[in-house]
């Protein structure tokens, strides 16, 4: 458990902190430029030393309200990752990640490390590769590695996406998830990017202006967080297993009850993975549609029909056999139409394309 505890002013804004993050998963610092993110992550990791501010690692205490006790970085036993990879240009993708062993990186136990990383993150095709000649998702992907390998008890990842075009970041997303799920120790990541956010966490911690707005499980914080953005932004997270992948490039997803047909997805059979579906890609019925081009058709229940700030919208919450939590961004001429009202019994209808 990581605890921070901080009343203080940097600059103009005005920190009121005091809040836990889990000794496992993923939690996710939210909020937009300027609310703290960063600071507060620096001050975790030592980097930053905020007055009247008391930072715990479980039952270790890295820094005192009064200053007095204060444990230096790298004392902490973490791993940092910045926006910019900030490689060693002189080393190439193998000496780079073994930079922070300093000699024992021909250790039995090392070399366990840098294999099961080289693997997860896949590098063994680049281990050999001058840094300038990577695009920028592998140079995180190395940076990444290169904080790992010293098997810190806590990752912090600084916006690491944020410098990546578009392409890019949908190249490292697929790593970013498998080593969430493969890694023990808590991770604490800075974003600002509610996709990021819907993919990669289990707790959110949202911040504006110094201060927590919410926190929570993905699932409870993300829709009222992307509506207060921006209520065409709002998303369901559905988690669902792979079951088959078809020969015409589709992919087969289920939890037993609730599945979904979706663009091929690159991972083995069995894997976990979660849809990302906006509220505006999903359309809602009285009854099964037999012929249409859309696949997809779940039957669910109305949990809520909530104002969204245009009179002409509403938000339709939903929960499907499996009591998974879905979104529709539908007109208030529909909604009359339909006659939808909480607990009548619908189909949610989704395009297979409009699933990332």
């Amino acid at each position: 458990m990581i605890h921070i505890d901080c009343q203080t002013t940097l600059g103009s804004l005005v920190f009121d902190l005091n809040f836990k993050i889990a000794s496992q998963g993923v939690t996710v610092l939210f909020g937009p430029s300027g609310c703290g993110k960063t600071t507060t992550l620096r001050t975790i990791a030592g980097l930053t030393k905020l007055p009247n501010c008391q930072v715990k690692f479980h039952d270790e205490l890295w820094q005192s309200k009064d200053g007095a006790s204060f444990l230096p970085p790298h004392k902490r036993n973490l791993g940092y990752v910045f926006q910019h990879p900030s490689l060693f240009q002189h080393l190439n993708v193998e000496q780079n990640i073994k930079f922070g062993l300093r000699g024992n990186e021909n250790s039995s136990a090392s070399v366990e490390v840098i294999g099961r990383l080289v693997a997860l993150l896949g590098l063994k095709p680049l281990l050999s590769r001058a840094v300038h000649r990577l695009s920028g998702g592998e140079q995180q992907r190395v940076a990444i590695a290169r904080a790992l390998v010293v098997q810190p008890r806590l990752l912090l990842m600084d916006e690491p996406l944020s410098a990546l075009d578009e392409a890019r970041k949908q190249e490292i997303m697929p790593y970013l998830e498998s080593m969430t799920q493969d890694l023990s120790i808590p991770i604490v990541y800075v974003t600002h990017s509610l996709s990021e956010v819907s993919r990669l966490a289990d707790e959110v911690v949202v911040l504006e202006a110094g201060k927590i707005a919410s926190q929570g499980e993905l699932q409870t914080c993300l829709a009222p967080m992307s509506y207060h953005y921006d209520a065409h932004t709002v998303r369901s997270v559905i988690e669902l297993n792979i079951v088959e992948h078809t020969y015409d490039g589709m992919t087969l997803l289920s939890d037993g009850t609730t599945q979904l047909w979706v663009s091929q997805i690159k991972a083995p059979l069995g894997s976990l993975t979660r849809c990302e579906i906006l509220a505006s890609d999903v359309s809602i019925g009285t009854s099964p549609m037999l012929e249409s081009s859309i696949i997809n058709a779940l039957p669910a229940r109305v949990l809520a029909v909530e104002p969204t700030g245009n009179p002409a919208e509403l938000l339709i919450k939903m929960t499907t056999e499996s009591k998974q939590t879905l979104y529709s961004m539908i007109t208030q001429r529909s909604v009359n139409r339909l006659n939808l009202t909480p607990g009548k019994s619908v189909w949610a209808y989704i395009k297979a394309v409009a699933i990332g």
